[in-house]
């Protein structure tokens, strides 16, 4: 039998390396997974929020930066989402990608054409759940149905801060 290469076989250990970091890294939350997923009425004076993004092909290696009223919130990579509780009233959320640079954005105004185009606004009502759809240009966010919402966050892992 005849050993492959050094080189080879240097190449085929940093590629299993990289996947078995790229598993380690990951930050899911499965173990708070099952109480989002039964999609709870908020406490009183909230409501809740629900940021997915689908997995696809296209835009696989991004994760943008989610902003939630000029806040910085979590990294939202294809097949994941967010869920976070809101004061009833109402809120601004977009996405960033870093090449702009989150600090920049915060820090200037938020007027300009590109965060114009891809932020939601939307209002919170007390007890009531709300879903975003981010597609997979990290540039267009969209407030869905609740049907359409809870079927694209059943098909995706939870994200922590």
């Amino acid at each position: 039998m005849k050993l492959l290469p050094k080189t080879a076989a240097l190449v085929l250990g940093c590629l299993a390396l990289s996947c078995l970091t790229g598993c380690a890294t990951n930050n899911n939350v499965p173990e708070n997974q099952s109480l989002e997923k039964t999609f709870p009425k908020p406490q009183d004076g909230y409501g809740g929020l629900y940021v997915y993004r689908e997995t696809d092909i296209l835009g696989i290696g991004r994760a943008p930066a989610l902003v939630i009223d000029n806040k910085n919130t979590v990294d939202i990579k294809g097949g994941s989402y967010y869920y976070t509780q809101l004061p009833a009233g109402i809120h601004t959320a977009f996405t960033v990608n870093y090449t702009t640079g989150v600090s920049e954005l915060l820090t200037s105004t938020l007027i300009g054409d590109d965060i114009k185009s891809s932020a939601v606004r939307f209002d919170i009502k007390s007890g009531k759940n709300y879903y975003i759809k981010i597609y997979y240009s990290d540039k267009y966010l969209d407030l869905v149905s609740e049907e359409e919402g809870q079927k694209g966050v059943l098909d995706c892992d939870r994200v922590s801060k």
